[in-house]
């Protein structure tokens, strides 16, 4: 993604969680520790803060900086998450048996 639709895309979700919590530009700008001019300026896409600041933006608003990025982590492959879900909920002594198990397998491959 390019910068500036990065830039507009980062503001208005700031914005967005600022709206939310029914918070001013300047009350955010003060938890966050920066302006309310730069806090507009980030809001419009026409600045980018530092990670330092967007961090401390991210925490004043009580969401993650992934969210304010929408940073979104690799979509698990189907088949893991099926092997996941046959884990889930298994008791200590199902998952070390399931573990020594694909332990054996794996090493008869190798």
């Amino acid at each position: 993604m390019s910068q500036q639709p990065f830039r507009r895309a980062f503001g208005g979700r700031v914005q967005a969680a600022r709206s939310a919590r029914g918070l001013t530009q300047r009350a955010l700008a003060e938890k966050a520790g920066t302006s309310d001019k730069f806090l507009s300026r980030i809001e419009t896409g026409h600045a980018m803060p530092s990670v330092l600041v967007a961090s401390r933006i991210a925490r004043a608003l009580g969401v993650s900086l992934d969210e304010l990025a929408a940073i979104k982590a690799p979509s698990p492959n189907p088949k893991v998450t099926a092997i996941l879900s046959l884990l889930n909920g298994r008791s200590d002594a199902e998952l070390d048996r399931a573990a020594r198990l694909l332990e054996a397998l794996f090493e008869a491959d190798a």
